[in-house]
Protein backbone atom coordinates (compact mmCIF):
# COMPACT_ATOMS: atom_id res chain seq x y z
CA UNK A 1 0.00 0.00 0.00
CA UNK A 2 3.02 2.33 0.94
CA UNK A 3 4.60 1.98 -2.03
CA UNK A 4 1.17 2.28 -4.28
CA UNK A 5 0.85 6.02 -2.44
CA UNK A 6 4.57 6.83 -3.31
CA UNK A 7 4.24 5.57 -6.26
CA UNK A 8 0.78 7.51 -7.05
CA UNK A 9 2.60 10.84 -5.60
CA UNK A 10 5.66 10.43 -8.13
CA UNK A 11 2.94 10.33 -11.11
CA UNK A 12 1.25 12.93 -10.29
CA UNK A 13 4.09 15.34 -9.59
CA UNK A 14 5.09 14.12 -13.38
CA UNK A 15 1.79 15.07 -14.58
CA UNK A 16 1.44 18.25 -13.28
CA UNK A 17 4.83 19.12 -14.06
CA UNK A 18 3.93 18.21 -17.41
CA UNK A 19 0.64 20.35 -17.12
CA UNK A 20 2.84 23.43 -16.15
CA UNK A 21 5.47 23.21 -18.95
CA UNK A 22 2.72 23.18 -21.37
CA UNK A 23 0.42 25.79 -20.39
CA UNK A 24 3.84 27.94 -19.74
CA UNK A 25 4.82 27.03 -23.53
CA UNK A 26 1.95 27.21 -25.28
CA UNK A 27 1.62 30.19 -27.13
CA UNK A 28 -1.03 32.88 -25.96
CA UNK A 29 -3.22 34.71 -28.97
CA UNK A 30 -4.19 38.39 -28.88
CA UNK A 31 -8.22 38.70 -28.93
CA UNK A 32 -8.23 40.61 -31.70
CA UNK A 33 -11.07 40.71 -34.82
CA UNK A 34 -9.75 39.85 -38.62
CA UNK A 35 -11.85 41.94 -40.65
CA UNK A 36 -12.14 39.69 -43.82
CA UNK A 37 -11.82 42.70 -46.42
CA UNK A 38 -8.44 43.51 -44.48
CA UNK A 39 -7.09 39.58 -44.72
CA UNK A 40 -8.13 39.27 -48.21
CA UNK A 41 -5.96 42.17 -48.83
CA UNK A 42 -3.36 41.18 -47.28
CA UNK A 43 -2.96 37.11 -48.54
CA UNK A 44 -3.69 38.84 -52.21
CA UNK A 45 -0.29 40.76 -52.03
CA UNK A 46 1.44 37.81 -50.29
CA UNK A 47 0.45 35.63 -53.35
CA UNK A 48 1.11 37.85 -55.80
CA UNK A 49 4.82 38.11 -54.33
CA UNK A 50 5.07 34.66 -53.50
CA UNK A 51 4.77 34.15 -57.38
CA UNK A 52 7.47 36.23 -58.24
CA UNK A 53 9.36 32.66 -57.76
CA UNK A 54 8.65 31.75 -61.04
CA UNK A 55 9.75 35.01 -62.89
CA UNK A 56 13.24 36.29 -63.03
CA UNK A 57 12.43 38.53 -59.63
CA UNK A 58 13.13 36.39 -56.91
CA UNK A 59 11.18 37.07 -53.31
CA UNK A 60 13.65 39.66 -51.24
CA UNK A 61 15.12 38.71 -47.65
CA UNK A 62 12.98 41.25 -46.39
CA UNK A 63 9.61 39.35 -47.59
CA UNK A 64 10.78 36.01 -46.18
CA UNK A 65 11.38 37.39 -42.62
CA UNK A 66 8.09 38.97 -43.37
CA UNK A 67 6.29 35.58 -43.73
CA UNK A 68 8.23 34.26 -41.18
CA UNK A 69 6.63 36.99 -38.52
CA UNK A 70 3.49 36.86 -39.40
CA UNK A 71 3.45 32.86 -39.75
CA UNK A 72 4.81 32.02 -37.09
CA UNK A 73 1.65 33.80 -34.84
CA UNK A 74 -1.12 30.74 -34.63
CA UNK A 75 -4.01 32.97 -35.21
CA UNK A 76 -2.33 34.09 -38.97
CA UNK A 77 -2.93 30.49 -39.63
CA UNK A 78 -6.60 31.18 -39.25
CA UNK A 79 -6.88 33.54 -41.03
CA UNK A 80 -4.95 32.51 -43.81
CA UNK A 81 -7.50 29.45 -44.31
CA UNK A 82 -10.64 31.69 -44.08
CA UNK A 83 -8.97 34.52 -46.31
CA UNK A 84 -8.28 31.62 -48.92
CA UNK A 85 -11.48 30.24 -49.07
CA UNK A 86 -13.26 33.54 -48.87
CA UNK A 87 -10.93 33.98 -52.33
CA UNK A 88 -11.55 30.34 -53.29
CA UNK A 89 -8.59 29.97 -54.40
CA UNK A 90 -7.71 26.18 -55.10
CA UNK A 91 -4.32 26.42 -55.58
CA UNK A 92 -3.31 28.08 -51.82
CA UNK A 93 -5.75 25.98 -49.82
CA UNK A 94 -3.35 23.07 -49.19
CA UNK A 95 -0.78 25.52 -47.63
CA UNK A 96 -3.00 25.89 -45.12
CA UNK A 97 -3.15 22.30 -44.22
CA UNK A 98 -0.95 19.92 -42.37
CA UNK A 99 0.55 17.49 -45.82
CA UNK A 100 -0.74 14.98 -43.62
CA UNK A 101 -4.20 15.97 -42.69
CA UNK A 102 -4.83 17.74 -46.13
CA UNK A 103 -4.14 14.45 -47.54
CA UNK A 104 -6.76 12.55 -45.23
CA UNK A 105 -9.48 14.78 -45.91
CA UNK A 106 -8.92 15.64 -49.34
CA UNK A 107 -7.28 11.92 -51.28
CA UNK A 108 -9.42 9.95 -48.35
CA UNK A 109 -12.89 11.49 -49.74
CA UNK A 110 -14.77 9.36 -52.29
CA UNK A 111 -14.95 12.38 -54.50
CA UNK A 112 -12.56 11.81 -57.60
CA UNK A 113 -12.65 15.61 -58.70
CA UNK A 114 -10.27 17.24 -56.31
CA UNK A 115 -10.22 20.50 -57.40
CA UNK A 116 -14.38 20.78 -57.56
CA UNK A 117 -14.29 18.86 -54.01
CA UNK A 118 -11.32 21.88 -52.86
CA UNK A 119 -13.54 24.43 -54.22
CA UNK A 120 -17.13 23.22 -52.51
CA UNK A 121 -14.90 23.17 -49.69
CA UNK A 122 -13.80 26.52 -49.52
CA UNK A 123 -17.76 27.31 -50.16
CA UNK A 124 -18.78 26.26 -47.20
CA UNK A 125 -16.43 27.25 -44.79
CA UNK A 126 -17.06 30.53 -45.95
CA UNK A 127 -20.81 30.21 -46.91
CA UNK A 128 -20.46 31.84 -50.25
CA UNK A 129 -18.90 34.45 -48.92
CA UNK A 130 -20.68 35.88 -46.47
CA UNK A 131 -17.63 35.79 -43.94
CA UNK A 132 -16.87 38.79 -42.30
CA UNK A 133 -14.47 38.54 -39.66
CA UNK A 134 -12.82 35.90 -37.59
CA UNK A 135 -12.32 37.07 -33.66
CA UNK A 136 -9.52 35.17 -31.79
CA UNK A 137 -11.09 34.06 -28.86
CA UNK A 138 -8.17 32.27 -26.77
CA UNK A 139 -5.56 29.53 -26.97
CA UNK A 140 -5.53 26.08 -25.72
CA UNK A 141 -2.25 23.65 -24.87
CA UNK A 142 -2.62 20.62 -26.58
CA UNK A 143 -0.23 17.60 -25.42
CA UNK A 144 1.32 17.49 -28.37
CA UNK A 145 4.69 18.50 -29.67
CA UNK A 146 4.57 21.91 -30.84
CA UNK A 147 0.58 21.83 -30.91
CA UNK A 148 -2.56 23.93 -29.56
CA UNK A 149 -5.77 24.56 -30.44
CA UNK A 150 -7.23 28.08 -30.82
CA UNK A 151 -11.11 29.09 -30.36
CA UNK A 152 -12.44 31.22 -33.03
CA UNK A 153 -15.84 32.86 -33.32
CA UNK A 154 -16.70 33.38 -37.54
CA UNK A 155 -19.15 36.19 -38.05
CA UNK A 156 -21.31 35.88 -41.04
CA UNK A 157 -23.22 38.64 -42.54
CA UNK A 158 -26.76 36.02 -42.45
CA UNK A 159 -26.22 34.88 -38.81
CA UNK A 160 -27.23 37.15 -35.69
CA UNK A 161 -25.06 34.84 -33.90
CA UNK A 162 -21.04 33.90 -34.55
CA UNK A 163 -20.20 30.53 -34.80
CA UNK A 164 -17.30 29.03 -33.03
CA UNK A 165 -14.86 26.53 -33.95
CA UNK A 166 -11.58 24.98 -32.26
CA UNK A 167 -8.82 24.82 -34.42
CA UNK A 168 -5.43 22.62 -33.62
CA UNK A 169 -2.63 23.91 -35.22
CA UNK A 170 0.75 23.03 -35.43
CA UNK A 171 4.31 23.98 -35.99
CA UNK A 172 6.64 23.14 -38.22
CA UNK A 173 10.07 23.57 -38.90
CA UNK A 174 11.31 22.68 -41.89
CA UNK A 175 14.54 23.49 -43.49
CA UNK A 176 15.86 24.04 -47.31
CA UNK A 177 18.54 26.25 -49.06
CA UNK A 178 15.89 27.97 -51.13
CA UNK A 179 15.05 30.48 -49.02
CA UNK A 180 12.61 31.71 -51.71
CA UNK A 181 9.99 28.84 -51.84
CA UNK A 182 7.35 29.85 -49.00
CA UNK A 183 6.17 26.04 -48.71
CA UNK A 184 9.99 25.61 -47.07
CA UNK A 185 10.38 27.92 -44.65
CA UNK A 186 10.66 27.07 -40.79
CA UNK A 187 8.30 27.66 -38.03
CA UNK A 188 5.15 28.58 -39.74
CA UNK A 189 1.72 27.28 -38.05
CA UNK A 190 -0.63 24.84 -40.16
CA UNK A 191 -4.38 23.88 -39.51
CA UNK A 192 -4.56 20.29 -38.45
CA UNK A 193 -7.76 19.95 -38.08
CA UNK A 194 -10.09 17.84 -40.36
CA UNK A 195 -11.99 20.42 -42.64
CA UNK A 196 -15.15 18.47 -42.09
CA UNK A 197 -14.92 17.95 -38.26
CA UNK A 198 -14.84 22.61 -38.74
CA UNK A 199 -17.73 22.20 -41.48
CA UNK A 200 -19.20 20.49 -39.01
CA UNK A 201 -19.26 23.31 -36.47
CA UNK A 202 -20.06 25.75 -39.04
CA UNK A 203 -22.94 24.19 -40.84
CA UNK A 204 -24.13 22.62 -37.49
CA UNK A 205 -24.15 26.36 -35.39
CA UNK A 206 -26.28 27.83 -38.18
Amino acid sequence: MKKFVIVLIILLIVFMGLFIYKKITTPDIPNVVKEMDESLNIVEEEQDTVNRKWSDSPVSKEFVEYLNDRYSKPESAVEYLFAVAMLSQEDFYPDAFTLEQYNEDIFGNEEPNKIKLVTEIMSRLSRNQKLESVEMIKSMMVFEKDSLRVVADLNYSDLEEPIRINVKLKKLEQHSEDEHIHEHESNYYYIDSSVWDLLGSIEGGE
